[in-house]
C-alpha cells in the first residue's frame, strides 16, 4: 500500500535500484532467456484459463423435459405442446401447465430440460442446466473468474514489494496448480465456481510477477521489446491452442483437463526463478543481490570483475543516498506524483479491457472459421508494427496513437450499430478485439518503466486488477444488448478511451529509462563526434607534417647544386 502514502514512498531509496543497467552488471544471455520463456508460458496460461470456460460452455440445443407421466410422443411434445415463443419459434423455457389439455393455455417455467444428441451433452450448459433463467449462472462463473483475477493481484502486489517477488510467485504457482487440478476433477457447480476464483486469481499473480521479474533483469535496451514479444507470443499461442481444441467433441472434464495440461510446466519456476536483484538492491539486501548477480554473470559467461565493480558502485551509491533521502527522490518525481501516475494508468487499462470485453460480450453472426484467422492476422500485424515503433518513439506517444485508433473504432462501431449496419459493426468488432491485445500489453510495459522498483510490483498488479474490473463492468453490454442499444456500449467505450488520452497528458513525456537511453545516446554521439574531430585533427596534422617535410626536402635538394656551384666558383677565383 506504499504507493498510496507519499511519505512512505519517499522514505525509500528509489534511485539506486534504477542507477545501473543489467548489461553492465551481469550481461545478457541465458539468464534472461530462461525468464523470457517463463514469461511466455505465464501469458499463455493466463489467457488459456480465460478460454477454458468458453471452451466447455458452448450453447446446446434444448427444450422443456417431457414429464414421466405424459403419454404423448416426443415429436408431438416438441411441436405442439410447447408454447410459441418470439419470431414463431417454440419456447424452450416455458410449457403448458396441463400439456394434455388442448384448452389449457396457462404457461409455466420449465423445471427440467432435455438436450440434443450425445455430442451436445459435452458442455457444462447441459451438465448444470445453464439455460433460460439459469443462464445467469454461466455469467456468474465469468464474473467470479474476473473477480478472482482482480482480488488476488490487488493483494499480491504490495506483498511482493515488501517481502520479494519470489515468495509470492512460488506461493501463487502452488495455489494455481492445486486449484487447476481440483477444477478438472470436480463436477459440482459450487465447487467449480469457487475453484475458478482461486485459479484465475493465482494465475493472474503468476503472470504479473513473472513479467515484473523479467523486466527487472533485462537490459535497458531490450526491456520494452522483450516484454512485448513474450506476452504477445504467449497470447497468440493460447489463441491457436484454443482454436485447435474447438472442433474436438470430448467430455467437458476431459476436454478441460487436456486443454489446461500445460499447467504441468509450472514446476519449471522452482528450478529457474531467482529473486530479482534489482528489488534486492532497492531493499538494501546487498549480500543477496551480490549472490544473484554473480550467479547470473556465471550463466551469461560475464566477467566477474565487471560484476564486482558494479556491486561496489551500488554499495557506495546506497551509502551516499542514505544521507540525502527524501530530497533526491522528490527530484525523481518532479512534475508527476506516483499516485497520479497510478490513477492515470489504471484508468487507461480499465478502458482498454472494458473495450475488449464489450466486443467479447457482443454476439455476432460471423463464422468463427474465418473470424479467428482474420483476428489472428490483424493481431500479428499490429504487434509487428508496435515492435518496430516501440524502439523508435516514446511509449507515451505510441500509447496515444493506439488509444486514438481504438477510440475511433469504437465510435465507428457505435454509428454502425445505431444504423443497424450489422456486417460493418461485426467487422469493426473483430478489428477492435485484435488490437486490444497489443494495446493492453503496451500499457503494461509502460507501467513497468514508469514506476521505480520499490513500488513496481504494486503498480503492475493493481493495473491488471483494474483491467479485470473493466471486464466485469463490460457486462453492461449484455444489458444494453437486451434492449437493442449495443451502440450505447460502444459509444461509452470510445468515451473512456478518449478520456484516457486526455488523462495521459499528465504523464511524463519520457520514462526514466527512456531518458537514460537518450542520455546514453547523446553521450555516445558526443563521444563519436569528438573522436571524429580528433581523427580529422590528427589526419590534418599528419598531412601538414608530411607536406612540410616534403617541402623541406625539396628545398634542400634544390639548394645543393647551387651551393656546389658557389663552392667551385670560390675555389676557382
Amino acid at each position: 500500500m506504499d504507493i498510496l502514502i507519499p511519505g512512505r514512498v519517499l522514505s525509500k531509496d528509489l534511485l539506486t535500484s534504477e542507477s545501473f543497467d543489467c548489461y553492465d552488471a551481469f550481461g545478457h544471455g541465458i539468464f534472461q532467456r530462461r525468464l523470457l520463456v517463463l514469461c511466455t508460458l505465464a501469458a499463455f496460461l493466463t489467457n488459456a484459463h480465460g478460454y477454458a470456460l468458453k471452451l466447455i460452455s458452448k450453447d446446446v440445443e434444448y427444450w422443456c423435459k417431457q414429464p414421466a407421466t405424459s403419454n404423448i410422443s416426443e415429436v408431438a411434445w416438441r411441436n405442439a405442446v410447447v408454447p410459441e415463443g418470439t419470431y414463431g419459434r417454440s419456447s424452450r423455457c416455458y410449457l403448458y401447465e396441463l400439456p394434455e389439455d388442448p384448452n389449457n393455455t396457462e404457461a409455466i417455467p420449465c423445471q427440467e430440460w432435455e438436450y440434443g444428441d450425445e455430442r451436445e451433452r459435452m458442455s457444462i450448459v447441459s451438465e448444470w442446466n445453464l439455460v433460460c433463467e439459469r443462464r445467469l449462472l454461466k455469467a456468474a462463473i465469468t464474473a467470479v473468474h474476473n473477480a478472482g483475477a482482480s482480488f488476488f493481484p490487488f493483494a499480491a502486489g504490495p506483498i511482493a514489494d515488501s517481502i520479494g517477488r519470489m515468495p509470492v510467485l512460488l506461493t501463487a504457482i502452488a495455489l494455481f496448480t492445486v486449484s487447476t487440478v481440483i477444477g478438472c476433477l470436480h463436477t459440482s457447480f459450487v465447487i467449480y465456481t469457487t475453484i475458478k476464483f482461486f485459479a484465475s486469481g493465482s494465475v493472474s499473480v503468476v503472470g504479473c510477477l513473472t513479467v515484473v521479474s523479467l523486466f527487472e533483469v533485462t537490459t535497458h535496451e531490450n526491456r520494452p521489446l522483450h516484454i512485448l514479444f513474450s506476452i504477445t507470443l504467449g497470447i497468440i499461442l493460447s489463441d491457436l491452442w484454443y482454436v485447435a481444441f474447438v472442433p474436438f467433441e470430448l467430455g467437458w472434464k476431459l476436454k478441460q483437463a487436456i486443454f489446461l495440461l500445460p499447467t504441468a510446466l509450472s514446476p519449471l519456476y522452482l528450478c529457474i526463478v531467482d529473486e530479482s536483484p534489482r528489488w534486492l538492491v532497492a531493499t538494501d539486501q546487498m549480500e543477496s543481490a551480490e549472490a544473484v548477480m554473480l550467479a547470473a554473470a556465471e550463466d551469461n559467461h560475464f566477467l566477474y570483475e565487471h560484476t564486482a565493480s558494479v556491486i561496489h558502485k551500488l554499495k557506495n551509491e546506497i551509502a551516499r543516498n542514505a544521507q540525502r533521502l527524501p530530497a533526491i527522490d522528490e527530484d525523481m518525481l518532479v512534475g508527476c506524483s506516483i499516485q497520479r501516475r497510478a490513477f492515470v494508468m489504471c484508468l487507461s487499462y480499465f478502458s482498454v479491457m472494458f473495450t475488449a470485453f464489450i466486443a467479447t460480450y457482443t454476439p455476432m453472426n460471423l463464422n468463427d472459421y474465418w473470424v479467428y484467422p482474420m483476428s489472428f492476422a490483424i493481431n500479428l500485424i499490429a504487434c509487428t508494427i508496435m515492435c518496430l515503433l516501440i524502439t523508435k518513439i516514446t511509449m507515451l506517444a505510441l500509447m496515444t496513437v493506439w488509444f486514438s485508433l481504438l477510440g475511433t473504432l469504437q465510435c465507428l462501431s457505435s454509428i454502425a450499430g445505431g444504423l443497424e449496419l450489422t456486417i460493418m459493426t461485426e467487422a469493426l468488432i473483430v478489428v477492435s478485439k485484435a488490437l486490444y491485445f497489443s494495446g493492453g500489453v503496451l500499457c503494461f510495459v509502460y507501467v513497468l518503466e514508469l514506476f521505480p522498483t520499490a513500488v513496481r510490483g504494486t503498480a503492475a498488479c493493481w493495473l491488471y486488477a483494474c483491467g479485470r474490473l473493466g471486464a466485469v463492468a463490460a457486462f453492461i453490454a449484455v444489458a444494453l444488448q437486451q434492449i437493442g442499444r449495443r451502440d450505447v456500449a460502444f459509444a461509452f467505450a470510445g468515451l473512456l478511451l478518449f478520456t484516457s488520452i486526455i488523462a495521459q497528458r499528465a504523464l511524463p513525456r519520457a520514462t526514466t529509462v527512456e531518458c537514460a537511453k537518450e542520455e546514453a545516446k547523446r553521450r555516445y554521439d558526443m563521444s563519436h563526434r569528438s573522436m571524429e574531430h580528433m581523427k580529422r585533427s590528427l589526419d590534418s596534422r599528419v598531412q601538414y607534417s608530411t607536406r612540410s617535410k616534403a617541402s623541406h626536402e625539396t628545398s634542400r635538394l634544390s639548394m645543393t647544386p647551387r651551393a656546389r656551384h658557389l663552392s667551385v666558383s670560390q675555389y676557382g677565383d
